[in-house]
């Protein structure tokens, strides 16, 4: 016995480190989800939430004039969206509270294209006339993307208020008038 005691702890060696050098596989399982997410927000920096135009004239004999203070492009609209497969966004536009844009005047918003961020940001569009009448798309084709948030970031606005040329005697003076501006951040 006292022969084999050798072989015996040499093959018990070789077990101890077999079994210690064995592959161990554990799987574990993971839920992970994105969710749908739209979010939206206007900045307009160093103002708190009103935007200010103003018509004026300069010359007497000359026609009311828009370039100036009736030009605001100060805003910025700023969106982070994941959408769901072969889901598309859009921004809408639309005049929804107090009175539409005064008689005898035109409102246009114009958005540029997003150039920070990253995704399928869409479309912008210039030169919408807005209404209470009618809800304007302003960027379309948005789907997940991200555009930035400095003060600077997202799609420019620019804001355009002048007389209707069709309708310069419906001019009324007045000292302060409000609207409001809706956007819509939605599917489609």
């Amino acid at each position: 016995m006292k022969r084999h005691a050798p072989i015996l702890l040499l093959i018990g060696f070789f077990l101890a480190t077999t079994s210690a050098n064995a592959v161990i596989t554990r799987t574990y399982t993971f839920k992970i989800k994105i969710p749908d997410i739209k979010m939206m927000r206007i900045i307009t920096p160093g103002v708190t939430g009103t935007i200010h135009l103003e018509l004026n004239a300069f010359q007497a004999g000359a026609p009311v004039d828009p370039t100036g203070t009736a030009i605001n492009s100060n805003s910025w609209l700023q969106l982070t969206s994941i959408a769901p497969l072969n889901e598309t966004r859009k921004v809408v536009v639309q005049v929804t509270d107090g009175t539409n844009v005064p008689l005898g005047t035109l409102l246009y918003l114009s958005a540029t294209g997003c150039t920070t961020g990253d995704g399928a940001r869409g479309t912008a569009y210039q030169n919408l006339e807005l209404s209470s009448s009618t809800a304007k798309t302003l960027i379309d084709g948005i789907g997940s993307c991200y555009t930035g948030t400095g003060n600077t970031e997202g799609y420019n606005l620019t804001y355009l208020w002048m007389p209707d040329p069709e309708n310069i005697d419906k001019l009324v003076a007045f000292s302060s008038y409000q609207i409001y501006v809706t956007y819509t951040f939605t599917s489609y």
